[in-house]
């Protein structure tokens, strides 16, 4: 269960940045690069077993026009097509098994006490922003404040 929690953290900080996450279960989709698309394609994907992490600021034409593509396709088909953040976010924990309720709850307790003392990072040229971050927003969606809260 903590690999679906930490899978839903992930999407919930994409989400507090204004990120709208699809979830498609198509195969072929597996193949495509991790991407967010504006005016300018950002990919981002790991590579093979190494775990090496690549991001990319920028992409050909050509595969932007892929990433448009897949992007239009996903978005009619998603297991997650939501209006609201909120509710993509509780569609994306019941397609993980992760009880809304209950998790909603741990994050407001964790956003009252902070993780700063339960998990550190191993590097200290990393921080726990972005989990806190992502633990607030979580707590706090169903409020305005709240969620301009986690954006801080």
């Amino acid at each position: 269960m903590y690999d679906r929690v930490l899978m839903l953290l992930a999407i919930a900080l994409m989400e507090a940045f204004g990120i709208t996450v699809e979830l498609s279960t198509e195969p072929e989709h597996g193949a495509v690069e991790g991407f967010v698309l504006s005016e300018e394609a950002i990919v981002a994907n790991w590579l093979g077993r190494a775990g090496l992490w690549y991001v990319d600021a920028s992409a050909p034409p050509s595969r932007r026009s892929v990433f448009r593509d897949v992007a239009r396709q996903v978005s009619a088909e998603s297991l997650v097509a939501e209006p609201t953040p909120e509710r993509r976010l509780r569609a994306i924990a019941n397609y993980l098994i992760v009880p809304w309720p209950w998790f909603q709850r741990r994050c407001e307790e964790l956003a009252v006490a902070g993780v700063e003392d339960i998990a550190q990072p191993r590097s200290r040229r990393l921080s726990m922003q972005g989990l806190n971050t992502a633990i607030r927003y979580v707590a706090y969606i169903d409020t305005l404040q709240g969620a301009e809260l986690a954006r801080r």
